[in-house]
């Protein structure tokens, strides 16, 4: 019977040690899971900030604000604010009148295509109130009427 009692002890330190092993295996398992906890929070925070981002996005805006938008060149920049009237004119450059303001100049450069020779433009997009004519001209003018005596 003593050979039974050894064999059999031994059979249940093996078990307590197998159970000690597979609870170190799990307390070492922690830290890395506590890591990929940590790293998913950040990934997640990271994608926040894209998405807020992209919310904040000018074409975004006019779509779900029905706000209009116009383009304003970087080196015309100077010429805006708050504010700043804004001028329609019906032929050229003469017989023109104010058709709107400046709400607000947003934030990010854009690029765009000028409309009279084609060339890309670096530039910003502005939230403007308009006339339903002033939103359909290809040009405005920002602060005055081009040839200010006509």
């Amino acid at each position: 019977m003593g050979w039974c009692g050894e064999r059999g002890g031994t059979g249940l330190r093996r078990e307590v040690e197998k159970a000690r092993l597979d609870r170190d295996n799990k307390l070492g398992m922690r830290a890395p899971l506590g890591l990929q906890i940590e790293q998913q929070r950040r990934l997640i925070k990271d994608q926040e900030a894209v998405v807020n981002r992209l919310a904040q996005s000018p074409y975004l805006k006019a779509i779900e604000n029905k706000v209009t938008l116009a383009f304003i060149a970087n080196q015309n920049l100077r010429n805006i604010k708050l504010g700043t009237p804004l001028y329609g004119c019906i032929w050229g450059l003469v017989w023109c009148h104010k058709v709107g303001t400046v709400k607000a100049v947003l934030d990010g450069e854009v690029q765009d295509i000028h409309p009279h020779d084609e060339n890309v433009q670096r530039g910003v997009m502005m939230e403007i109130d308009v006339t339903e004519w002033g939103a359909s001209e290809a040009v405005l003018f920002a602060g005055a009427k081009p040839l200010w005596f006509l």
